[in-house]
């Protein structure tokens, strides 16, 4: 909300999967039977980076969102100047490595081939939250 996502992912890109696939997905796979024994590897339809997913809030809110990439120590730093932990911050900083280390962009075909439709993009996410008042005051 202050306009910035201050992270350690570098120029890591993600193949961000929505949320309402993974359940799509889920409930297919529970209540027919064609996916017995099948497994699904999920991803969104392409990968964006951390600055472009800012980027496409940003333009679909109409406020300056801007990510600031920081080193992993950095990203700690200031997490536990805000009163976390170290092992939190450290295990946060953790959670966050593979995108730096661009280990997240993987993309699958577990959407289509589960449902027969594509997945739903990132930027499809942003337009119907940003809709739905995801990033009100």
């Amino acid at each position: 909300m202050a306009g910035e996502l201050r992270l350690p992912a570098g120029d890591g890109a993600v193949s961000f999967v929505d949320a309402e696939d993974i359940a799509a997905v889920a409930v297919a796979a529970l209540t027919e039977d064609t996916h017995a024994g099948k497994t699904y590897e999920l991803s969104g339809p392409g990968a964006v980076t951390i600055r472009e997913a800012v980027g496409l809030i940003s333009e679909a809110t109409g406020r300056t969102v801007r990510y600031v990439p920081l080193s992993p120590e950095d990203f700690v730093a200031e997490l536990v100047a805000e009163g976390w932990s170290e092992a939190d911050a450290e295990d946060f900083a953790d959670a966050v490595g593979p995108i730096r280390r661009g280990m997240d962009s993987h993309l699958s075909d577990g959407v289509r081939t589960a449902l027969g439709r594509g997945p739903r993009s990132f930027a499809r996410f942003v337009a119907d939250a940003t809709a739905a008042g995801a990033w009100r005051d």
